[in-house]
């Protein structure tokens, strides 16, 4: 059985990318903002916003870990270590993604990650339409269901719509070590990214999917 942890990050629609929308759809964009503050405040976040669509936004990297008989090391696709940064090659990091999940089976392995079905894999999945990135293999997104898909977030909530719970909350409930840090979350992400810390963010990266194994063997009574 093969287990794949999942954690993706994400940017906001590049400058020129959000200046190309049309004017309608920013300022509709920015009415929806809960920010409060001048119409300027508004646009910029409605901008950041955009990181959470998958029809505006990118995905910077995918940290995965593919376990086979729970043996399995961290990576970040999209990472180029030799240049310390981020490649920042949307469609090859989809590539890379489907190549890694090449093999797998949805009768018996796990894709698991938290709240994956309202974020990471349909995420995923529209920018891998926008780019034509055929996906290698077709993931049930079927709600209920923990195969072969495992949603943290769903199921220690048991599907409740009340009770959509941070990975950071569950993790200080099982005391485990937050990968927040007082540095970077994903609220601190993009500002981050502006300042060109990307070691930063692939440790980061690193820690959420680490957490997000850590938090599942608990939950299934694995450690």
């Amino acid at each position: 059985m093969k287990k794949v942890f999942l954690d993706i990050e994400t940017l906001p629609a590049s400058d020129e990318a959000w200046k190309q929308l049309p004017a309608k759809i920013r300022d509709d964009l920015a009415a929806k903002s809960r920010k409060t503050g001048t119409p300027k405040q508004k646009m910029d976040e409605a901008h950041r916003r955009t990181s959470l669509m998958g029809d505006l936004g990118r995905i910077l990297c995918i940290g995965l870990i593919v376990e086979h008989d729970e043996q399995g090391s961290p990576m970040v696709l999209g990472w180029n270590e030799a240049a310390g940064r981020f490649r920042e090659e949307e469609p090859a990091l989809l590539r890379d993604f489907w190549d890694a999940l090449r093999g797998f089976e949805t009768h018996r392995d796990l894709l698991i990650g938290h709240n994956v079905f309202d974020f990471d894999l349909r995420f995923i999945y529209q920018r891998s339409v926008v780019h034509r990135v055929k996906p290698s293999v077709e993931l049930s997104l079927r709600r209920y269901s923990s195969q072969p898909v495992f949603d943290t977030m769903q199921e220690w909530g048991k599907w409740s719509r009340q009770d959509h719970v941070s990975l950071d909350r569950i993790a200080r409930a099982l005391g485990l070590a937050s990968s927040k840090t007082e540095e970077i979350s994903g609220a601190t992400l993009y500002d981050r990214y502006l300042e060109g810390k990307h070691r930063l963010i692939r440790e980061y990266c690193v820690a959420d999917v680490v957490l997000t194994r850590a938090v599942y063997r608990r939950m299934t009574f694995a450690d």
